[in-house]
């Protein structure tokens, strides 16, 4: 899987609002074949997926979808438990099934999207997510997700629109605030970013990767104590992370305060001893404070 998608693709959950939000209706179940059988197993559906026995509500699908093969709702219901427990063949089968029959629900093309998002393949996802915005299924994952496509494809100024919406429609989303500072920083707007990665760990004082980045554009801003104190707050909640002890070394490499930076670069490589980066930068702190044997001696080190 691509690793942007493997780092922010947040995985397809129920929610008791989106799964009650289609119920059968004496009007359109009317039209259905067997309307009595199929309304009592879906219902019954509905029922066990409130309840969260997702694979008891299978089994009543696959019931009302025997009296209605082509029932929409059933097919989107069943689609997402597939999807739940990563059974993605059968989701999508399901989804084409119903959007063969019925183009307009948006939700089901939102769905297929995150699909070929998991298959890797990023046209046909984005198509899907332009559709399901176009279907009237314009959420704020849709607009997420859909942004997470176009900075793939090196659309920025169509991803920065697409995290706008998501954040206009869902101002906590803190995930959101992370992904358009990073599109940001590509398009060099360094003060856009800084305020997007601030809003990020606001939402989220647990979102150590936002602080890392924002620590290292703020080294890049020439901030190097605000660099050191969003390092150190990585590194007290996650201490075995190597990359925010080499990323405060370099801002105390940066400070001139070479002693800390040796601390801090030989506390990444103690954690991952085949941190190339953080041996030669261990070299350099050394090589600063005129120790050239063990300047050498690190040098050799990041080589190996």
């Amino acid at each position: 899987m691509n690793r942007l998608f493997g780092g922010i693709l947040v995985l397809f959950l129920f929610s008791a609002g989106e799964l009650m939000s289609q119920t059968v209706s004496a009007d359109p179940v009317a039209k259905l074949r067997n309307q009595r059988n199929y309304a009592q197993a879906y219902n019954q559906a509905i029922e066990a997926i409130k309840a969260g026995d997702y694979s008891r509500a299978a089994v009543f699908l696959d019931k009302a979808l025997e009296f209605s093969t082509n029932s929409p709702e059933a097919l989107l219901q069943r689609a997402k438990i597939f999807f739940t427990y990563q059974d993605y063949d059968a989701s999508l089968q399901d989804l084409e099934t119903l959007l063969k029959n019925k183009p307009e629900t948006g939700e089901a093309w939102y769905l297929e999207g995150l699909l070929w998002m998991i298959h890797d393949s990023v046209p046909r996802a984005l198509q899907c997510m332009n559709e399901a915005i176009r279907r009237s299924y314009t959420t704020d994952e849709a607009f997420f997700y859909r942004g997470v496509l176009k900075t793939i494809q090196g659309d920025y100024s169509g991803a920065i629109y697409d995290y706008t919406m998501a954040i206009d429609k869902n101002s906590n989303h803190a995930i959101a605030f992370h992904e358009r500072a990073s599109v940001r920083l590509m398009v060099k707007d360094l003060q856009g970013a800084l305020y997007d990665y601030r809003m990020a760990v606001g939402l989220d004082s647990m979102f150590l990767t936002a602080y890392n980045n924002m620590g290292q554009l703020k080294m890049i801003l020439g901030d190097y104590q605000g660099a050191v104190e969003d390092f150190s707050r990585v590194v007290r909640l996650d201490p075995a992370n190597h990359q925010a002890f080499n990323n405060r070394g370099q801002a105390y490499y940066l400070m001139g305060e070479y002693p800390k930076a040796v601390e801090d670069f030989y506390a990444a490589v103690v954690i991952d001893s085949a941190y190339a980066a953080a041996w030669n930068n261990l070299g350099n702190a050394y090589a600063k404070m005129e120790k050239y044997e063990e300047a050498t001696t690190y040098y050799t080190k990041a080589l190996q």
